[in-house]
């Protein structure tokens, strides 16, 4: 009689943590469309102009640094890759690959933003896309944890170091260079 209520039991929780996964994957996947077409969407406006964006003030530093990126070509790459990523961080299969693209100029439109226009318009899309990616960062911790530096071994090392495994094991490496106290 026990066991079959531990068997019960096991089978709840069981069912449990597969609908957890279940809803997780499909706010990941919700995410992922957003973002992807967020980025899609302004990025193609670029090209296309499907609604009017607001140019900054003339003489402004957004307007200097705009003036600077436009005629160059330079903004016009960027809208590439941003179109480029967006398609991958919209499918699950490429998810992580399409993070890695649009990272960096998700950190560039939030610096330009707090710098450049000192906080103007930051609250809005900018802030939305920052979010959306770092929940999507965070469900794939795991995974982007190798692109963190990890402590090596290597001759004449004496020092032990730890840092976690995404299969939940600790590793002990030697640290080069590095002698104990």
């Amino acid at each position: 009689m026990a066991s079959k209520a531990a068997s019960n039991k096991s089978k709840a929780h069981t069912s449990r943590s597969l609908t957890t996964t279940r809803t997780m994957k499909l706010i990941s996947n919700i995410a992922g469309v957003l973002l992807g077409l967020i980025f899609n969407v302004v990025a193609l406006n670029y090209f296309f102009h499907f609604f009017q964006m607001p140019a900054p003030p003339a003489g402004s530093p957004a307007a200097m640094f705009l003036g600077a990126m436009i005629p160059t070509g330079y903004f016009a790459f960027v809208k590439v890759l941003e179109i480029i990523g967006g398609i991958l961080v919209a499918i699950p299969r490429t998810r992580l690959l399409g993070l890695l693209m649009v990272g960096p100029i998700i950190v560039n439109f939030l610096c330009f933003h707090i710098f450049v226009t000192k906080g103007a318009g930051l609250f809005g899309l900018p802030l939305l896309v920052a979010l959306l990616s770092l929940f999507l960062l965070w469900l794939n911790r795991a995974t982007f944890s190798f692109l963190l530096p990890h402590k090596v071994s290597g001759p004449g090392s004496r020092q032990r170091s730890r840092y976690a495994h995404p299969d939940n094991k600790v590793v002990e490496t030697l640290v080069p260079g590095v002698r104990p106290p």
